[in-house]
């Protein structure tokens, strides 16, 4: 019996922001829209600017005295306020930084972090008890130059003279020191494989290198570039095999995951239908015979009209989109 676990005990709801009503989040990047659910960084000499300051000021701090760098026990200047939800080892490096305009971004290094656990057989890995000792131990594998732009991305500085955190390693590295017989493959077979345990053998291997390269994917420092969820699925690793597809009789459509996307309201096949005011509240549907008269749209609740994959939403099925 197979079956799948869902936790949902920190889970929010957020909306995409469109190009025309983006804010001004703070940080030099943009918030999440359907476009680039991670945001974008942002671009012009304004921001750049910015960028080329921040990153200065942190490495003028990092060359100056011991006594000038770290931060102090009794701090106190007021507390930056932003969301750090998440389990003490799984946050991203933007939660760690306080940044205020999180992203689906920070599921991903959650998960990414997760498939690291697998691969390199070992729990915790990360055991920080406080943020700034989290950073750092992010800094010993991401290196000092990453943690800065990170930082600097998220308006943010980050300083250190800890000569143990140079240059970025590739997390494979990690995963190899930790569990050394994961990369042990045998010399490669024959192409094609001559036998089922050459076959077996091959699959490992690439699967194996599939999943490192997805790790890397998912624990990319910077949200931005993190890989989004519909990628990830869609990820060699995690992507349909022969076998599968064979038992699905050839029917690609049963094992994409776009079939089973549920649309945010006034997305997906029946969109044109939907109407939502400029402040986010009051949704509507259309569900008579002529469009432009106000009467044949209904007023609806959070949670209807929600087009699921390549289907319409509850009230276009009988809707022709062909």
């Amino acid at each position: 019996m197979t079956g799948t676990l869902v936790d949902f005990g920190l889970a929010e709801t957020f909306t995409f922001e469109t190009s025309r009503d983006q804010k001004e989040t703070g940080c030099l990047h943009t918030g999440p829209s359907s476009e680039a659910p991670h945001g974008r960084p942002k671009d012009g000499p304004k921001y750049n600017e910015l960028l080329k300051r921040s990153l200065k000021a942190s490495r003028t701090k990092s060359d100056m005295l011991p006594e000038y760098i770290g931060w102090p026990t009794d701090d106190t200047r007021p507390t930056l306020k932003a969301n750090r939800a998440g389990t003490r080892g799984f946050r991203a490096p933007e939660v760690l930084f306080k940044c205020v305009v999180q992203t689906p971004a920070v599921d991903i290094w959650s998960a990414g972090t997760i498939l690291l656990f697998f691969l390199a057989k070992k729990w915790p890995i990360f055991a920080a008890t406080s943020d700034m000792h989290a950073l750092l131990e992010q800094a010993l594998i991401l290196g000092k130059e990453v943690m800065e732009k990170c930082a600097a991305l998220h308006c943010r500085t980050f300083s250190t003279n800890i000569p143990e955190i140079g240059e970025r390693k590739p997390w494979s590295m990690m995963v190899k020191t930790l569990n050394p017989s994961l990369l042990n493959f045998p010399p490669p077979p024959w192409d094609p494989p001559q036998s089922s345990e050459e076959a077996s053998e091959q699959l490992h291997r690439q699967l194996t290198l599939d999943a490192l390269d997805l790790l890397e994917k998912c624990l990319d420092p910077f949200s931005v570039y993190r890989i989004n969820a519909k990628n990830a699925l869609y990820h060699p690793f995690l992507a349909p095999d022969s076998t599968e597809v064979e038992a699905a009789g050839g029917d690609m459509m049963q094992l994409e995951d776009d079939a089973f996307f549920p649309h945010p309201f006034g997305d997906g096949i029946c969109a044109k239908y939907h109407q939502q005011d400029s402040s986010g509240g009051e949704l509507k549907v259309f569900i008579g015979a002529d469009i432009e008269d106000p009467s044949h749209w209904i007023d609806v609740e959070a949670g209807e009209g929600i087009a699921i994959g390549y289907e319409p939403c509850e009230f276009h099925q009988d809707f022709d989109f062909s």
